[in-house]
C-alpha cells in the first residue's frame, strides 16, 4: 500500500509541473557495436637466423582494440601479440594459411584476415646426410604471402610451355 501511495503522490506532482521527469534519449547507432578491422602488415623471413616476424594491427572505430590472435591452419595458435618473432624450426613443414584477428572492448572479434606461408625441408647441407647437424632436415620459410600468389602464377604459366618442350623431345 505504501508503494501505491508515493507513486499516486509522484503521479500527481509530474502531472501539476512541480516536479519533472528527464529520460535520457539514447540514439540507435550508440547501441550497435562496430566490428574492428584486422590487417596484417607483414610476415617477413630473417634468412640469416630464420627468424620470422608478424606484424599486424587492428582498428575499432568506436572503441579500442584489445586482444589480438595469430594462428595457422597447421600449427594453431601462434600468438596473441600485435608483433611477434616466430623461428622457422618451430612450424610445421607445409602450406600454412596464417590467420589474425582482433578483438575490441566491447568483446566482438574481427573477420580473420589471412596470408599463406610456405615452410620446406631445405636446410644447409653439412654432409651428414642431415640438413642442420643434428639428424633431422631443417625446416625453413619458402615464400610468404603474395610472393608465393605469384611464384604459383609463373609456375601456373610455365608449366604448358614446359609440356610442350617435353611433349616435342619425345
Amino acid at each position: 500500500m505504501r508503494n501505491e501511495k508515493i507513486c499516486f503522490i509522484l503521479g500527481i506532482l509530474l502531472f501539476s509541473g512541480l516536479m519533472s521527469l528527464t529520460i535520457p534519449q539514447t540514439r540507435a547507432e550508440d547501441l550497435i557495436n562496430e566490428k574492428p578491422t584486422a590487417t596484417i602488415s607483414s610476415i617477413g623471413l630473417n634468412p640469416t637466423t630464420n627468424i620470422i616476424t608478424f606484424n599486424g594491427y587492428g582498428t575499432d572505430p568506436d572503441g579500442t582494440i584489445t586482444e589480438y590472435e595469430w594462428s595457422s591452419s597447421i600449427d594453431g595458435i601462434l600468438s596473441t601479440s600485435k608483433i611477434f618473432t616466430k623461428s622457422a624450426n618451430d612450424l610445421s613443414t607445409g602450406l600454412h594459411t596464417i590467420y589474425f584477428r582482433v578483438k575490441d572492448d566491447d568483446g566482438e572479434w574481427s573477420y580473420k584476415v589471412s596470408e599463406i606461408l610456405a615452410i620446406s625441408q631445405i636446410g644447409n647441407d653439412d654432409g651428414n646426410g642431415d640438413d642442420n647437424g643434428n639428424g633431422e632436415p631443417e625446416p625453413k620459410p619458402l615464400i610468404a604471402g603474395f610472393n608465393l600468389l605469384i611464384l604459383l602464377g609463373i609456375i601456373g604459366i610455365a608449366t604448358p610451355i614446359l609440356i610442350k618442350k617435353i611433349k616435342k623431345r619425345q
